[in-house]
């Protein structure tokens, strides 16, 4: 009885899976904070020598050396998140994943 609500489902993490989206991601940093600053040393140093935090904590620590307020940090994050999204739709997948998902989709 358990296997008639069994179903099978392939779950993709689309980063470096579908997409080599970490440069993208990475590039996006720079682009998203360009109206407030044009020498990016200091974020290139907030992201190396913080690489477990995620973007929020990188723009928090960001926001804090330009002692911006919370309402312009927001408006970065959300410029990232827009300028990510477009340049992964965009971007050239891993080469393989298409055929790799059409013969899950085969298998069911």
């Amino acid at each position: 009885m358990l296997n008639s609500f069994y179903k099978k489902s392939i779950v993709f993490d689309y980063d470096g899976t579908l997409v080599d989206s970490n440069k993208i991601k990475y590039e996006c940093f720079f682009i998203s904070t360009k109206k407030y600053i044009n020498n990016h040393d200091e974020l290139r140093k907030i992201i190396h020598n913080n690489l477990e935090f995620d973007r929020y904590d990188v723009f928090l620590k960001f926001g804090e050396f330009l002692k911006l307020n919370v309402k312009d940090i927001d408006e970065i994050i959300k410029n990232y998140n827009s300028i990510v999204n477009q340049k992964i739709i965009q971007a050239d997948e891993i080469p393989g994943s298409s055929k790799l998902i059409e013969i899950a989709k085969k298998k069911k």
